[in-house]
């Protein structure tokens, strides 16, 4: 514990103490003149007050540091985080060395606990082209975590009774309904289905736009118009099974507009935003960057155009702060655990955390059980990366949220550490490996380019001492450890390679890598590029 927490809970407990012992000497100091000029055993009543004033007051003090240690500064630069991997005898990698080697200038972070927020806090900059800081106030690209909140939107219907999960989503449809295919005779697409993933639908992700750039309308990203870049929405596969689609939030979209009678982002303002204090969540398109945290690249830099559009609003556009989704978290949970429904009813709350198939349910990811049932979704789009994961039973979550494109290394590193000192079942934990000693020799022949098949790009293995540096072609970099004679593993994630002895082949993350044999393997800048040769 107290190596995970270190200086950011020494700090505060050290001024606990140092105010404490003040506050001890002069209530010491007062009560043993009283007591010599009342008693004529003056010294022993005098050192008898001292004692218990002493042990009162440092039993204040270290409840006062337990309480610290409960809610340590979670982004304080020295904070240590657990690894994917540990090595015997090494240090835990600081908050802002991870930061640095993933390349993300800034983190935002919204603890709940016992259904209430008791962190919110901020570290790094809005943008690497300037000296702005970040600050938990400023608002972040949420991508696919607009999913389940939009899904919450879309159960404030079923609550005011105006649609019914198991009725046909044509039902609802005015203007576009979903065109009938071999899937849909006689089992048409629900809402459930497509709050769940499970309706068949196209589409699994949507492109972003330039901002600026002319956006197509609602009904041009259904119909899979040309200036919408994405196919058509329509029943591709049979229903029932999990398959992850934003063409099926599109229909949701598409229904919450035309059953409320106003603009998706105005139903969530009023229903949602407004109700719950979200001043700063909004679906609408950004035009202007002031109180944003601008999106960058693998390598840290402030991309050139810091965010894109999204027209599709219910799958991929809201933007938000960890602070605010922890607000609607907490009212999510206080509904579900039948404390107050200020939004939505208890009931309605429960429903979202059934699973429909696997482990999804209307919106959620949903996974474990009873006290350890967790909900949870990840955000990922060009230059941003979040992540809110709550458990309803307990009333404890987090919200975090990056603004780089490396920021899921370091978001899975927070939840880690987070998990092991907040004891979240399911999380904090890591792999504890030996490291293995390889000769110089097949540590050189191994160190070079590689071109990863059959996918293209390359990747390069720099020997730094006995281990390599792995680098990919966008700039994201691993510590690939050796722990036998043919595997290493990658200590950020866990990911092992394998090497066959025999050709000098690698295979990792399900494909294989070949050495590039006509490129330079003294080539280690990560601003040089190695195109595979086809």
């Amino acid at each position: 514990m107290m190596r995970l927490l270190k200086s950011g809970m020494n700090r505060k407990c050290g001024e606990v103490f140092v105010n404490v012992a003040a506050q001890i000497r002069m209530i010491t100091i007062n009560r043993c003149f009283k007591q010599l000029a009342i008693r004529s055993e003056s010294d022993r009543n005098g050192f008898k007050a001292a004692k218990r004033w002493w042990i009162v007051f440092f039993t204040a003090a270290f409840a006062a540091c337990a309480n610290f240690s409960e809610k340590p500064d979670w982004l304080a630069p020295d904070l240590m985080l657990v690894p994917a991997v540990e090595f015997s005898g090494e240090r835990y990698p600081t908050l802002r060395e991870r930061m640095e080697r993933y390349g993300v200038p800034g983190v935002s972070i919204a603890l709940i606990e016992g259904g209430k927020i008791v962190v919110r806090e901020a570290l790094g900059l809005k943008d690497t082209n300037s000296v702005e800081q970040i600050s938990p106030d400023m608002v972040f690209q949420a991508a696919s975590i607009s999913k389940p909140v939009s899904a919450f939107g879309v159960m404030i219907l079923v609550d005011h009774q105006q649609v019914e999960l198991d009725a046909p989503a044509n039902t609802y449809l005015k203007t576009w309904t979903i065109p009938e295919s071999e899937f849909t005779h006689g089992d048409p697409v629900t809402l459930r289905e497509l709050l769940s993933h499970s309706g068949g639908v196209s589409v699994p992700s949507y492109p972003g736009f330039e901002r600026g750039a002319e956006l197509p309308s609602v009904g041009d990203i259904l119909i899979g118009a040309p200036n919408a870049y994405s196919d058509p929405v329509e029943v591709i596969r049979p229903q029932g099974t999990y398959r992850y689609s934003g063409g099926g939030f599109m229909i949701l979209q598409k229904v919450v507009e035309d059953i409320s009678g106003e603009p998706f982002e105005r139903f969530m303002q009023r229903t949602v935003f407004g109700p719950l204090g979200m001043p700063r969540s909004t679906f609408k398109i950004m035009t202007e960057t002031d109180g944003i945290a601008l999106g960058h690249d693998w390598r840290g830099k402030r991309r050139n155009d810091p965010w894109q559009d999204y027209p599709q609003s219910a799958p991929a556009g809201l933007w938000s702060t960890p602070e605010e989704l922890a607000r609607w978290l907490v009212a999510y949970g206080s509904a579900y655990r039948q404390e107050t429904e200020s939004v939505i009813s208890s009931v309605t709350a429960r429903n979202m955390a059934q699973r429909v198939t696997g482990d999804t349910g209307l919106g959620f990811g949903v996974h474990g059980e009873g006290n350890a049932l967790h909900l949870s979704h990840a955000g990922w789009t060009i230059g941003y990366r979040s992540y809110m994961l709550y458990f309803p039973e307990r009333g404890d979550g987090v919200v975090i949220m990056t603004n780089g494109d490396g920021g899921q290394h370091l978001i899975d590193d927070l939840l880690r550490t987070l998990g092991r000192e907040r004891r979240w079942p399911y999380f904090g934990e890591s792999v504890t490996m030996m490291r293995a000693v390889w000769p110089n020799e097949k540590m050189d022949a191994i160190a070079g380019a590689y071109c990863m098949s059959p996918a293209g790009f390359s990747v390069t293995l720099a020997r730094v001492g006995d281990e390599f540096e792995l680098t990919t072609s966008r700039g994201s970099l691993y510590r690939a450890i050796p722990i036998d004679s043919d595997h290493l593993i990658m200590q950020e994630t866990g990911d092992r390679i394998v090497l066959d002895n025999a050709t000098g082949k690698l295979s990792f993350w399900d494909m294989t890598a070949l050495p590039v044999a006509d490129v330079d393997t003294r080539i280690q800048k990560r601003s040089q590029a190695i195109v595979c040769a086809d």
